[in-house]
């Protein structure tokens, strides 16, 4: 998916971060294909979770799982339940990402808590509005320790990779979500008829 013209990273990685972070993914990394993206990942699984994230874990799992290109490698194989797991090789599709937008859509709508800035979906939509932000096609992302390493290339061929730190990434954060609040400071006045 390295084509500009039709991608909307923003959206895009938004809902591979809202898929990926019900299974408390803590490393990823993401290679953009012509209509796919690769990703691996690490995941842990706290001791004690509820009953709803525990569902949408255990399907989320399952539906990753039954991807025929993905690998598997469980970290601890003697438990039953997987308390972490890589996974290597998964391929997302576009029919992949409109899925995990519809359930991120549907978790969002149930969720009484806040955003959170350092949540896989908000650090990758981040990203995203970073790179629709300078026109430029995702080559590969990696986001480890709260860390994103991101390659990308601009309209004019040029690659560059550039490191977010959690600083970075709580200032771009914050200034993304000022955006979003109207300022009312900047407004005109409007005359009215007896002016």
């Amino acid at each position: 998916m390295t084509s500009k013209t039709a991608n909307n990273y923003q959206k895009t990685l938004r809902a591979i971060g809202q898929g990926l972070e019900t299974l408390r993914v803590e490393k990823i990394e993401i290679e953009a294909g012509d209509d796919h993206y690769l990703i691996n990942g690490y995941c842990s699984r706290p001791k004690s979770v509820d009953a709803p994230k525990q569902s949408l874990f255990k399907e989320t799992f399952l539906y990753l799982r039954g991807r025929s290109k993905t690998h598997f490698t469980a970290r601890t194989p003697q438990k039953k339940a997987l308390s972490s797991f890589e996974f290597n090789g998964l391929r997302i599709t576009q029919k992949d990402i409109d899925e995990f937008e519809r359930k991120g859509k549907e978790l969002s709508a149930n969720s009484k808590d806040g955003l959170d800035p350092n949540s896989a979906s908000q650090v990758l939509r981040l990203v995203g509005a970073y790179l629709d932000y300078r026109k430029s096609a995702l080559l590969k992302l990696s986001w480890r320790n709260q860390t994103v390493t991101l390659w990308r290339k601009d309209g004019l061929g040029v690659e560059s990779k550039e490191i977010f730190t959690p600083a970075n990434l709580y200032d771009l954060w914050v200034h993304r979500y000022k955006q979003r609040k109207p300022n009312h400071s900047t407004q005109t006045m409007k005359k009215t008829g007896s002016d």
